[in-house]
This record gives structure tokens, C-alpha cells and sequence, in this order.
């Protein structure tokens, strides 16, 4: 996990290590047998409303902001055209998510 100077409108990503391969070049060798997928790196936006929200929450917080960084997780997953790994506690985490943010 780093800290992100490049994203501007999305919250996190996940991009290839320092000194790999493009992360859909990877997925491509990977997917024909050509090589390994080497694990991504979550880049994240510090300057995010979510990630500055999330910040500053208190301890008293805590279960919302675990649901919270696990869907920010999952998002990125998501946006690299991956599947959460647990699709039913991505859904249980965005119903509680949902359900305290509708009061």
C-alpha cells in the first residue's frame, strides 16, 4: 500500500510493483500460462473525501471504518476487472455500509 501523487477522482487503485510488468500485460501472460501474477500494490488518495472521512473517524468507529477500507479493497479489485474475493461479505459489508448511511 502507498500513498498516491496521481490519482485525482477515485479514492484507490491497484497498480503493478515498482519495476513489473503493466498489470493487464501480466494478467495476460499469467491467463496463457506465460508467467506469474506478482501481487498489485493498493495506491490510495489521501486527498479523498472518503479517505480523509475515514481518517477521522474515531475508535468508537472502528467496525464502520473496517467495512469501509475492505469495500475501498474490494473497489479497487473491482475497477482492475477482478472480483471481490468474498462476494457475500463484500455484500454484507456494503448493507451495513447502506444501512447506517440511510439511518
Amino acid at each position: 500500500m502507498r500513498a498516491s501523487d496521481r490519482l485525482t477522482s477515485s479514492a484507490v487503485c491497484l497498480v503493478a510493483p515498482d519495476h513489473g510488468l503493466d498489470r493487464q500485460l501480466e494478467k495476460i501472460l499469467a491467463a496463457s500460462g506465460q508467467g506469474s501474477a506478482s501481487k498489485p500494490v493498493l495506491e490510495i488518495n489521501p486527498t479523498h473525501a472518503l479517505v480523509t472521512a475515514l481518517a477521522a473517524k474515531g475508535e468508537a468507529e472502528a467496525g464502520l471504518r473496517e467495512d469501509a477500507v475492505h469495500l475501498l479493497f474490494d473497489e479497487a479489485k473491482i475497477l482492475d476487472g477482478e472480483r471481490p474475493a468474498d462476494p457475500r461479505a463484500f455484500s454484507e459489508r456494503l448493507a451495513r455500509v447502506l444501512g447506517r448511511a440511510l439511518g
